[in-house]
């Protein structure tokens, strides 16, 4: 799936820069919402997140929660929990499919 990005028609989200992925406004204000929130809250942050990507459907969505959830907060462990771990599984899972179109690009 494309959508419109930064006004300039549609676009495939895995082509493009990831500033003007999550350039969304409402990816920008859960993104500032979460901040410092992480160790009192990972599951409902989690939760949120799940929310926010919806049924999967949406590629620029599941994008965005990739770039994120492998973040380096993620990646040395400093933000860690189970449903993390899975809702990771899951877009990476979702990003895979969508993206064997793209030569060479793998997402881990």
């Amino acid at each position: 799936m494309t959508d419109t990005m930064a006004g300039t028609g549609p676009r495939d989200p895995w082509d493009c820069d990831i500033r003007e992925v999550v350039a969304l406004p409402e990816w920008q204000a859960l993104r500032k919402d979460l901040v410092g929130t992480w160790t009192k809250t990972p599951a409902g942050n989690a939760a949120l997140l799940r929310s926010f990507l919806g049924d999967g459907t949406d590629d620029r969505r599941v994008r965005i929660l990739l770039n994120y959830l492998t973040g380096t907060g993620f990646r040395i462990g400093r933000i860690a929990h189970p449903e993390i771990d899975r809702l990771l599984a899951e877009v990476r899972a979702m990003a895979e499919r969508r993206t064997r179109h793209l030569k060479g690009k793998v997402f881990r």
